[in-house]
């Protein structure tokens, strides 16, 4: 529960609930030794009131305790990886920069924190990779299609030859290239 806090005792840290963590104790009386196992002793305290959060979300959301280490991996991962700058005006909730997306299958374990962008799509074909590492992709902004001039009369034959050599142009400098994965 959130009610536990922390007292030093000595080499051991008592919680208010009567259970205990061993802390770090100072070996000598200098102040960069004091200063370490004061850092060691908040780390084990941030460590454990973070899983006694995380504990009681889980159970808010009906969700079992042996998710408990999975969410703990991929908080860590996102504190670690995420940081918001409050000074260039970032908004210090990390819940806008992040998204949490569930795919059907495999078990808890294999749950993973990716550093990038994630984007799934429907093959086309199933000769298609589904997966390619380290992959070269072409982001195109413009339209793939021969835009035509609105309000302008032409021969249809014009338009087609003009929208054909358009399109093999276009087309000849994307494989000239070689991108595995094209974006429009």
């Amino acid at each position: 529960q959130l009610s536990e806090f922390l007292f030093p005792v000595g080499e051991f840290l008592s919680l208010s609930n009567g259970r205990g963590l061993t802390a770090p104790t100072p070996t000598g009386g200098n102040d960069v030794e004091l200063e370490r196992v004061a850092v060691e002793r908040l780390q084990i305290a941030h460590g454990h009131h973070l899983e006694c959060i995380v504990r009681q979300q889980l159970r808010y959301v009906g969700l079992d305790d042996v998710w408990l280490d999975v969410i703990l991996k991929l908080a860590r991962e996102v504190s670690l990886k995420v940081l918001p700058d409050y000074r260039q005006g970032d908004d210090m909730d990390v819940r806008k920069y992040i998204k949490i997306k569930k795919v059907p299958g495999d078990s808890r374990t294999a749950s993973l924190y990716v550093d990038g962008v994630v984007f799934t799509k429907t093959l086309i074909s199933k000769k298609m990779k589904s997966f390619v590492r380290r992959p070269r992709i072409l982001l195109l902004r413009c339209a793939l299609e021969y835009e035509r001039v609105e309000n302008k009369f032409s021969s249809i034959d014009t338009l087609v030859l003009q929208e054909r050599s358009h399109t093999s142009t276009l087309v000849a400098r994307i494989k000239k290239l070689n991108p595995n994965i094209v974006l429009v």
